[in-house]
């Protein structure tokens, strides 16, 4: 709230005085409804205003004010309290409004972690007869299940297809980085080797990517995965039907 008007800052401690004429006074009024940064520091003035005009003063000092004096004294009331009502609604403004433009609230991330956990061994029931003639998936996989995931990752790599094609090998890889809490390299290594529809392992692609777009906290991701994923028929169906109700 920092205001460039450097000749308006010159003139607030003689406005808060009253030792501007009717004029510079009106002009620095209007600037105070309308600056913020310029009204706190008025604020902050008047406490050592108000100390030098008692020292100024005598205390026993009846003297009744003049008319100019109330005038001023009224005026600057009624700015103050336009000025203090401008800088309390853009204070509340700045720390409210992010809360108010935020997306709805979703389920803590413990909840949906032990969600994910149940519902992610779903999609590994029928992996065992993917690739029975390859001896490193099925020691990789073995290691998975053994909750052995950095050594399944380290066995499943070798046995990756070139970029732009698909094998579960890619999806075993996939959740090892899931497991250990690399979505980012899950999602990189999905898109790498896309699944088309009609596949016989889109749906698990679909699955996992989901997973890994509610780790990342790219809930509208996940929906639209989870969405498509409810509308064929498979394993995970159902198992995204109830995902997407806690998501959603």
């Amino acid at each position: 709230m920092t205001c460039r008007d450097s000749r308006i800052k010159r003139l607030l401690p003689l406005y808060e005085a009253g030792l501007l004429n009717l004029q510079e006074a009106g002009e620095v009024e209007t600037h105070l409804l309308s600056c913020p940064g310029c009204a706190e520091e008025m604020f902050a003035m008047q406490p050592v205003i108000t100390a030098i005009r008692g020292m100024e003063n005598p205390v026993d000092s009846v003297e009744e004010p003049g008319f100019l004096v109330r005038f001023v004294s009224l005026r600057w009331a009624s700015v103050a309290t336009a000025a203090a009502l401008l800088v309390v609604v853009c204070t509340s403004a700045w720390l409210l409004l992010p809360g108010w433009l935020s997306t709805p609230p979703h389920p803590p991330a413990a909840d949906l972690a032990r969600s994910l956990q149940h519902l992610e061994q779903l999609g590994m029931d029928d992996y065992a007869g993917l690739a029975p003639s390859d001896s490193r998936f099925l020691t990789a996989l073995g290691l998975f299940r053994q909750n052995r995931t950095r050594d399944a990752l380290a066995a499943v790599m070798p046995t990756l297809p070139p970029v732009g094609q698909t094998s579960p090998a890619v999806h075993l890889a996939a959740r090892c980085h899931l497991a250990l809490d690399r979505p980012e390299a899950a999602q990189r290594l999905l898109a790498q080797h896309p699944v088309p529809p009609g596949h016989a392992r889109y749906r698990d692609y679909l699955w996992i990517r989901a997973v890994a777009s509610l780790r990342r906290g790219r809930h509208d991701a996940a929906i639209a995965d989870l969405e498509e994923l409810a509308r064929h028929p498979g394993i995970n169906q159902a198992a995204s039907a109830d995902l997407l109700q806690k998501v959603r």
